[in-house]
C-alpha cells in the first residue's frame, strides 16, 4: 500500500507524463493507479509468464505506446510515453488490458449486487437450497453464484465428478429403477434429479470463467454427452452453450466425437456443440462447416447415419447462413410454448401473458433450456438447432428464467420428475408392469406433493 508521500509523487509523475499521452490514455492510466484492487485483478486475471519482470500494460490500440509499467505485486514504476519501447517488461496489449479491465469492474459488480440479494449470514443456507433445486434455477440465483465463483470454483469442479458417476450409473440401471417401489428408490431418485440438473448448472457456470478449463478432465466430451445421453431438452442445451463459450479448447474432442459418433445420442452431442461453437466464434466457423458438409465415407459411423447426417447437415448449413431467422424461429417457438404453460397454469401468469405477443424476448428465449421434452426426437431438430444459433449470442443470465416468472412455475420435486429423467434415457419407453408404490391422483385432484393445486396444473402437467 503506498503512503501518501509516495502517492503525491506517483501523482505529479503521471500528470507530468501527460505531455507523452492522449487525454483518454492518460486517463486510463490514472483509472488504473488509482484503483489498486483494480490493478491488482488485472494482473491475477491476465495469462503471464513465471519471473520477477515487470508487466507494461498498453494504453493504445497501436501498441506503440504510451504503457504504464508496474510490478508484479501492483506497485507503480513509471509510464512510457508514445514511441517508447518497453525493455525488460511483459507487455500486456492494450486490447487485452482492456477485456480484464472490463472483466474485473464486472465482477466486481456481480459481487456487491451478490451482497446485496444474499447477506454474508445468509450464504450458506443459500448454497445448501442451491444444490437442492437445480432444475428450478432462477437469474437471480445464477448471478450470485457467477459472483461467488471465484471462491467456489473448486467446489463445483470437485462436484462434478461424483455427480457424473452417479447419474451414469442410474441411467445404465434405467430398467431397475423403472420397475422399482417408489419407496425402495425416492432418495436416490431425487439425489439423481439433483446431480443432473447440478451437471447442468456447473457446466454453464464454470464455462462462464474463460481461463482453467481443468475440471472437464481428459474426456471433455462426457459432461455434454451425458445431458445429450439423457435427453432433456433444456440440460442439452446449456451443455451446448458451455461448449460454445469455451470454444477452441474443445474443438479437437469434438471434432473426434462427431466423426467416430457409434450411436445417434453421441452425433447429437457433437452436432450441437460444433454448432454453437462455429456461431460464437467466427475463427472457427470455416473449420466446423467444411467438416460437416464433407462427405464421411471414411467415418467410422454405423449403417443409416450418414441417411440421418446428410439433411440435417443441409438444414444446419441453411440456419448457419440465415441466423437471423433462426433465432426469430426460436423466439416465436418460446412465446408459443409460454404462453402455452402459463394458460395450463392460470393465475397470475395467465393474466401477465395473455397472448404470445406479450410474452417478453428474454423469457421467450430462456423458456428453452427450462423445457423438458426429448431432444432425441426428429420433430425436435429444428428448434435445437435454431436454439444452438440463439445460445452463440446469448450471455449466461440469458439461460434463466427470472425469479418472477419461476415464483409461479416451480413445483416441488416428485418422484415421477425423475422416472421422466430415466424413461427419456432409455429407449423405447419404459418396461412392461411398472411397480408403483402410489395410486396416481385424478387430474383434478389436490396435488400430493402439497402446493395447493390442482393435480393437472401441478406435477401432472408433464
Amino acid at each position: 500500500m503506498l503512503d501518501a508521500d509516495q502517492r503525491l509523487r506517483h501523482q505529479h509523475f503521471l500528470e507530468r507524463a501527460a505531455e507523452r499521452t492522449d487525454g483518454a490514455e492518460l486517463e486510463f492510466a490514472l483509472q488504473l493507479y488509482e484503483d489498486p484492487a483494480l490493478l491488482t485483478g488485472v494482473l491475477a486475471a491476465a495469462t503471464l509468464p513465471p519471473g520477477d519482470g515487470r508487466i507494461a500494460l498498453g494504453l493504445d490500440l497501436q501498441n506503440d505506446g504510451p504503457w504504464l509499467v508496474v510490478t508484479r505485486d501492483a506497485q507503480f514504476v513509471t509510464c512510457l510515453g508514445r514511441g517508447m519501447v518497453p525493455t525488460g517488461t511483459h507487455p500486456l496489449p492494450a486490447t487485452q488490458v482492456a477485456s480484464l479491465v472490463v472483466r474485473v469492474l464486472k465482477q466486481r459488480h456481480r459481487e456487491a449486487v451478490a451482497e446485496q440479494r444474499v447477506p454474508q449470514s445468509r450464504q450458506t443456507q443459500f448454497l445448501q437450497r442451491l444444490f437442492k433445486r437445480g432444475a428450478d434455477m432462477t437469474r437471480e440465483d445464477v448471478q450470485v453464484l457467477v459472483a461467488w465463483l471465484p471462491v467456489m470454483a473448486d467446489t463445483y469442479g470437485c462436484q462434478i465428478g461424483p455427480w457424473l458417476e452417479f447419474c451414469f450409473e442410474m441411467f445404465g440401471t434405467a430398467d431397475v429403477w423403472l420397475t422399482m417401489p417408489v419407496k425402495r428408490c425416492e432418495k436416490s431418485l431425487e439425489a439423481m434429479h439433483e446431480s443432473f440438473w447440478g451437471c447442468t448448472i456447473a457446466y454453464t457456470v464454470l464455462a462462464e470463467t474463460g481461463k482453467d478449463h481443468g475440471w472437464l478432465g481428459n474426456k471433455p466430451v462426457s459432461i455434454p454427452y451425458l445431458l445429450t445421453s439423457g435427453g432433456v431438452m433444456g440440460a442439452t442445451l446449456r451443455a451446448a452453450w458451455a461448449v460454445g463459450r469455451i470454444g477452441k479448447p474443445l474443438l479437437p474432442a469434438f471434432k473426434q466425437a462427431f466423426r467416430e459418433a457409434q450411436a445417434f445420442e453421441d452425433y447429437l452431442t457433437a452436432v450441437y456443440g460444433l454448432l454453437t461453437m462455429a456461431m460464437r466464434h467466427r475463427s472457427l466457423r470455416a473449420e466446423i462447416l467444411k467438416l460437416i458438409l464433407a462427405k464421411q465415407p471414411e467415418t467410422k459411423w454405423p449403417d443409416g447415419m450418414a441417411e440421418i447426417h446428410a439433411p440435417l447437415a443441409e438444414v444446419m448449413t441453411r440456419t448457419i447462413e440465415h441466423h437471423e431467422g433462426a433465432v426469430k424461429f426460436h423466439l416465436e417457438m418460446g412465446r408459443t410454448h409460454v404462453h402455452r404453460l402459463c394458460a395450463i397454469l392460470g393465475g397470475e401468469l395467465a393474466k401477465r401473458y395473455p397472448d404470445p405477443d406479450s410474452v417478453p424476448e428474454s423469457i421467450a428465449h430462456a423458456s428453452a433450456t427450462m423445457m423438458n421434452g426429448d431432444c432425441k426426437q426428429s420433430d425436435y431438430l429444428p428448434f435445437m438447432i435454431a436454439s444452438c444459433i440463439w445460445l452463440a449470442q446469448a450471455d449466461l443470465d440469458d439461460l434463466y428464467l427470472p425469479k418472477s416468472f419461476m415464483d409461479h412455475w416451480v413445483v416441488p420435486w416428485r418422484p415421477d420428475h425423475s422416472y421422466a429423467l430415466l424413461r427419456q434415457h432409455r429407449p423405447g419407453g419404459p418396461p412392461q408392469g411398472t411397480v408403483r408404490a402410489e395410486a396416481k391422483p385424478g387430474r383434478n385432484e389436490r396435488c400430493p406433493c402439497g402446493s395447493g393445486r390442482k393435480y393437472k396444473v401441478c406435477c401432472g402437467r408433464g
